[in-house]
């Protein structure tokens, strides 16, 4: 069963040569369109991937092309020549289930808050068919019946093919609660929207700059005026000594 709908994946080192669509799914000219479908990792690191919601240490938190399950979400490894978890070193592993873990928490507090009905989410990293490391954040819910209790892989193919369960503008503030709830977590600032701000533009509250203000330059004194009433004092000059007649 593939991981991602649509189409087979391909390995991201060589995109795969284009197919025929399926029944239900998008046509070649938009298959064509979207070939950051063939090479997943590279598409998210150059940027194009669509489905990144932010970008990790050790990857990228990418939201599912399917929804059947709402919030499902996956984190996809930025070393894309390793095909497995023990191909990456000891502390790139240890990385990459960090951020597994920020991801798997975000998408459980997002999802209860957007549906009473959540129950738990399942963590999976198989790699069977996709050859570079990635791992499925699956939210499970009470109304999903019996099926709650099985592996998600249970669920008909068509989950992932049928236009029905894709990934659609209106699992949009799901999505951004996710990221948001991911943000908090990692630490990672929002980025800016459009072109970075000049110095000049920026409003500032309180002081531009950290230096201590300066002390104001004294001003000279000046020495106050008479009063209208008062005379200034006459000079007191002695008198002469008297002569001899």
């Amino acid at each position: 069963m593939n991981l991602f709908s649509k189409k087979a994946d391909a390995d991201p080192a060589v995109p795969a040569a284009p197919a025929s669509a399926p029944a239900g799914s998008a046509s070649s000219s938009e298959d064509s369109a979207i070939s950051w479908r063939d090479d997943r990792v590279g598409a998210s690191a150059r940027g194009e991937n669509p489905m990144v919601m932010l970008e990790l240490s050790s990857g990228w938190a990418v939201i599912g092309d399917t929804q059947f399950l709402p919030g499902y979400s996956l984190l996809i490894s930025k070393h894309r020549d390793a095909a497995m978890l023990s191909q990456l070193t000891r502390e790139q592993r240890l990385q990459f289930l960090a951020d597994l873990d920020l991801l798997a928490i975000a998408v459980e507090r997002a999802c209860i808050e957007k549906d009473p009905a959540f129950r738990r989410v399942n963590i999976e990293i198989l790699g069977n068919t996709d050859a570079y490391v990635h791992a499925h954040v699956f939210p499970r819910y009470e109304w999903e019946g019996p099926k709650a209790e099985r592996p998600v892989w249970e669920y008909r193919d068509t989950h992932w093919t049928d236009e029905l369960h894709e990934y659609k503008p209106g699992h949009q503030p799901l999505r951004d609660a996710i990221t948001a709830q991911l943000r908090e977590l990692s630490g990672v600032r929002e980025e800016p929207e459009g072109p970075l701000a000049q110095p000049h533009e920026i409003e500032l509250e309180g002081p531009v700059s950290t230096e201590p203000e300066s002390a104001p330059e004294p001003q000279p004194v000046q020495d106050p005026q008479p009063a209208l009433d008062q005379q200034p004092a006459q000079e007191q000059r002695p008198e002469p000594a008297p002569t001899a007649g």
